[in-house]
This record gives C-alpha cells, structure tokens and sequence, in this order.
C-alpha cells in the first residue's frame, strides 16, 4: 500500500513538470519578424507594363456622355403677325393719315408704311366732327387738326360755312343761337355772342350764304295731328353783311313756300306748293322750286343735285336746308348753278367738298376695320386679308370703356 502511494506521487510530478516547460514553449513565437513586411513592393518594377492597344477608328463617332442639343420647338405659325402685312403702302394717295382709338381718350395716328407717327387726345364723340379712319393732309378727327393736333372744338358746317351753335333755354323752351361763322378755312368772318337775337335759329332754322349775304331764319315745326306739319317763322329773317354787320331783315311773307337753301350761291330753294308729310319728299322727286332774293320764282318743280344738307334739329328734319349748284327739270333737263342748259349733270355733283377735304378717305378694294370688341384693329383688302393690323388698343387693362370702374 504505501509502494502504490508513492509510485502516484512520483507521476503526479512529473506530470507537472511537464505541464510547466508546455505552457512557456506555448507563450515563445516560433521566429523573430523581419525588419519590413515581406509584402512590400520592391524599389523597382522587374518587367515594363504592355502598352494599351489603340482602338482601330470606326465610321460611327464613339458616343458620348452629352446628348446634343435639340431644337426648340416653333410656335410661330399660332402667333398672329402685326404691324406691316403687304409690300409698299398701306393705303394710297390721298391718304396721309391711319387714325385708330386707343381708348380712354387716346387716338393712334400711324403714317400709310403703318409708322406709329403721333397720338392726339380728344373725347370720343358723336357731336364732333370725323370719326377714326383713314384721312388726307387737312384731316381733323373727333374736332382735332390731326396734322398739328389742334383742337377745334365743336362746330357745324354747311355750304361754304362753318359756324359755331349755343342752345340756351329760355322761359322754359330750349332754342338754337348761332355764335361765331367762319369761312371753309376756319378764318372767323364775324361773331353775334353779343347780338344773341340777330343769331336764333329757334328749333329749325338755319343759315344761307346767298349773294354775298348771311340770312339767317328762326324758324319752329308745328304739328297740326292728321294734317301735314308747318314749319313757321318766328321773326323776320336777320340779314348780316359779310362784313358781320347788320344790314336789316326781310318778312318771311315774301316766300309764299318754305325756303329750303340756297342754290349756285344766287338763288333760293324752295318747297313744295303742297305741304308734304315727308320733310324729305324732295330726295327723288322734281318737287322743289328756285326763287330770287326779291321773291320771284324763276323754276318750279325741279329735283336739286343737293350736296349739303343742314337742320338746327336733327331729330325732326322739318326744318332742314339745302344747297347745290344743280338741277333737274321735270322733263330731265339739266340746268347748271346760273340756270344755264347742260347736256348732262357732272360727276361729283353731289360730293360734298368740305368732307373731302376735312373728312375720312374711302377707297374702293380697302376696308377700315376697328370695332370696340374685336381683337384687331387696321386696314384689310378687298378680300378680307389684312395689310395692317395691331391688337385691339382698348383691351388695355387701364381702359375702362363701360365705366363701372374695376371694383366689380
């Protein structure tokens, strides 16, 4: 038994003798490190790298990475064109001026190659004298000299006048004075502000340039129910010298018909011996008469080639007074203004010259377009192409042609 012991023991030494030299061996590294990694490249390659080969060209250019541009796209064809549409002029000869309503009392005057010229301010209006157009050298516009843009006022004209008129109501009644008259060049020949009774014209009367004197009627319609109208003289016809002075009156009575005008600056127009219903019977009928100053009749039922016609009143007409230097018998004889046989009456007769010298200019084939609600303002051909055109100016949004203002 103590022989078994022992024996264990000495094994169990040894045993831990062994354990103890494992552990160190365990702990010791195999081999010492080199003084650099052995991965590290050495000081110089030891053979050249090959040369890349060249790519062979190709006829198909090698893509890149920016595409190319592209073309941007073209809205021309949906934007209307303004301005000049048409080789050469926009209108011919006499034509100076192209006038169009800007709005807000604005006018656009444009030259006949469609140049923006000037511009003119006045108040759109029907009393005034032209209206937006096309117009010659002497044209005035809505009362302005659109040549020096001169305003003019409001005045009428007849015959070889131009007058300027005052309604003023008296005792409860409204009449017609006459104020200043010029000569058809606008040079004042004389003034009756401050002889307001040698002026009236009542509701119907007029003014007649004859003989190198103005006679001046005051006259009013008077309604008689079923029966024709009469226009009535209130006074005696006032008799101013072309000096302006008054050269005193003549009665009325001494003209058994109606005096309707003058005729060839000599004689006097007269109507009807039968009081008609119609103020305008005379328009296609042989049914007016020519008088002197002294009340002789010297041709009766004749047709006058009128070329200007005048009413103080125009919503009646009853009162209206004509003048022209041509007639037509009722057997279709011509007679010229100092009553002397024409074979035939001329052309033009009925042109009125203070409109072709002061008024808008129509030409056949051109077409003056400017409404309030279109889109385009200008001048079209015959065939509705356009030779100039802008947009519509009144569609500003400052302009406020109804006048309610933009609150709403």
């Amino acid at each position: 038994m103590k022989h078994a012991a022992l024996i264990l023991a000495i094994v169990f030494l040894l045993t831990l003798a062994a354990c103890g030299r494992g552990g160190q061996d365990a702990l010791r590294p195999t081999e010492a490190p080199t003084a650099a990694p052995t991965g590290a490249p050495s000081e110089a390659p030891t053979e050249a790298p090959a040369e890349a080969p060249t790519p062979e060209p190709t006829d198909t250019p090698a893509p890149t990475d920016t595409p190319a541009p592209t073309e941007p796209p073209d809205f021309s064809g949906l934007i209307p064109q303004i301005g000049k549409l048409c080789e050469g002029p926009i209108f011919p000869e006499p034509g100076k001026y192209l006038v169009l309503y800007a709005g807000g009392g604005l006018f656009l005057v444009y030259d006949n190659m469609g140049e923006l010229i000037k511009t003119f301010s006045a108040v759109e209006d029907d009393s005034a004298f032209g209206s937006p157009g096309i117009y010659g050298e002497e044209g005035i516009c809505e009362g302005v000299r659109i040549s020096t843009g001169e305003y003019l006022g409001y005045f009428s004209h007849f015959d070889d006048m131009v007058f300027t008129t005052s309604w003023i109501e008296e005792d409860g009644r409204w009449n017609c004075y006459i104020d200043k008259v010029f000569d058809a060049d606008f040079n004042e020949l004389f003034s009756l502000e401050e002889r307001r009774g040698e002026g009236l014209m009542g509701h119907d009367g007029g003014i007649l340039h004859v003989g190198g004197d103005y006679l001046i009627f005051n006259r009013e319609t008077v309604f008689h129910g079923s029966n024709p109208p009469e226009v009535r003289d209130n006074t005696p016809i006032q008799v101013i010298g072309p000096d302006g002075v008054r050269k005193g009156e003549i009665d009325p009575k001494r003209f058994p018909r109606q005096v309707m005008g003058v005729f060839g600056g000599e004689y006097l127009i007269c109507g009807s011996a039968e009081p008609q219903d119609d103020p305008y019977y005379f328009w296609d009928e042989p049914k007016l008469s020519i008088w002197d100053v002294s009340g002789k009749m010297l041709m009766d039922n004749v047709h006058v080639i009128s070329f200007d016609q005048y009413t103080a009143d125009e919503e009646g007409g009853y009162g209206i007074m004509l003048s022209g230097d041509y007639l037509e018998d009722e057997n279709g004889v011509c007679y010229d203004s100092e009553l002397k046989r024409i074979d035939k009456i001329p052309e033009g007769a009925d042109e009125n010259s203070f409109y072709t010298r002061y008024g808008r200019v129509d030409f056949d084939g051109l077409r003056f377009y400017d409404y309030e609600r279109s889109v385009f303002s200008g001048i079209m051909d015959g065939e509705g192409n356009w030779l100039f055109r802008i947009y519509n100016p009144r569609f500003s949004s400052d302009n406020d042609p109804t006048g309610w203002g933009s609150a709403w």
